[in-house]
C-alpha cells in the first residue's frame, strides 16, 4: 500500500500551483468569513465592546485597546505565562478565558469583561 501524499506525485511547479491555488481558497474562505461577521455586527444593536466581550480569542490589538495596554504589556504577559498567547498568521491571540483567569489571579475585577 503507497503511504504518499497526492502531492508528492507532483512536480515543482505543480506543487508551487497547487499551493497558490490553496493559499487563494482559503484567502476566499477568510474574506467570507469576514464579511459574515461584519454583517453579524451591523445587523447587530451590541457595542463594539459588547460583541469583542462575546469573543472566545482577542487579538494582540484588541486586548490592548481594551485594556488600554502597551503592546510591550501584552508581550510581557504571554513571555511570563500570565496568559497564553498563540501565533496565527504571524499575529498574536490570547483567549478570553486565559485574560479572564490573570485578571482573576490578580483580584482585578471582572464584571467589565
Amino acid at each position: 500500500m503507497d503511504n504518499k501524499h497526492p502531492f508528492e506525485g507532483l512536480n515543482q511547479q505543480e506543487q508551487i500551483d497547487a499551493l497558490i491555488d490553496y493559499v487563494d481558497s482559503v484567502r476566499d474562505l477568510v474574506f467570507d468569513l469576514q464579511q459574515r461577521v461584519e454583517y453579524f455586527e451591523e445587523q447587530t444593536d451590541l457595542t463594539p465592546d459588547e460583541i469583542l466581550q462575546r469573543k472566545d480569542v482577542w487579538s494582540k490589538k484588541e486586548v490592548c485597546d481594551y485594556f488600554n495596554i502597551s503592546p510591550k504589556t501584552f508581550e510581557r504577559w504571554g513571555s511570563s505565562g500570565e496568559i497564553r498567547v498563540v501565533k496565527i498568521g504571524g499575529r498574536d491571540y490570547c483567549r478570553l478565558l486565559d485574560l479572564k483567569d490573570r485578571l482573576r489571579d490578580r483580584g482585578e475585577d471582572l464584571s467589565n469583561i
